[in-house]
């Protein structure tokens, strides 16, 4: 939505004089402690121009909702959701003139839902077999699982500890020692045959 708004030197006086009590703020004026000084002093130290765009910023922010209710009721509906703030371009900013500017709003967009009701689609039947549901016990079985302490040789399906000592041609490798490292003779993931030489 777009909005193009016009305020004319009257509507615009009381921002001048809030820019002005803003401006005198962040300027010292011979004799007044900051913040105390006589607008139109305040004026005389002040680019012409800084004053007009405080002025505007205040106005814009000021106005800002009592603009937006309006065209919402000049567009007649009440169903337009904002959907974040405006974008403000400046179109006339000049001393003695209406300040007129152009507002461009986003909006949320108006949804039809269409007669879903009568889309149809056909189920895909879920076909489990048999393996799937022997790996499925499996795992479940070893969530589900309890160590023992058992003093035999060891077997697959055992988990052992061990301490490795890891070296490529003979060189150590860097952090290659493991102490407990805890292996499942059969489940070689990290040093393929590891099972069979400590079975």
């Amino acid at each position: 939505m777009e909005i193009t708004v016009e305020l004319s030197t009257l509507e615009m006086a009381p921002f001048s004089d809030q820019a002005l009590e803003e401006l005198g703020k962040e300027i010292t004026v011979s004799g007044f402690r900051r913040g105390m000084a006589p607008k139109h002093l305040v004026r005389q130290q002040v680019d012409e121009i800084k004053i007009l765009e405080k002025t505007a910023e205040i106005a814009v922010n000021k106005k800002y909702p009592e603009i937006i209710s309006k065209a919402i009721k000049i567009n007649g509906t009440e169903k337009i959701e904002l959907a974040g703030p405006a974008n403000i371009e400046m179109q006339k900013l000049a001393p003695n003139n209406p300040f007129i500017f152009k507002l461009t709003v986003p909006l949320l967009p108006e949804v039809e839902l269409g007669d879903y009701k009568k889309i149809k689609i056909k189920r895909k039947e879920k076909k489990i077999g048999n393996s799937e549901i022997d790996k499925s016990l499996k795992e479940l079985q070893w969530t589900r699982r309890k160590e023992i302490l058992v003093n035999r040789n060891s077997q697959l399906g055992d988990r052992v500890e061990v301490d490795l000592n890891l070296f490529i041609d003979r060189v150590p490798l860097d952090q290659g020692q493991i102490k407990n490292f805890s292996v499942i003779l059969g489940q070689d993931q990290y040093l393929p045959g590891l099972s069979d030489n400590i079975k």
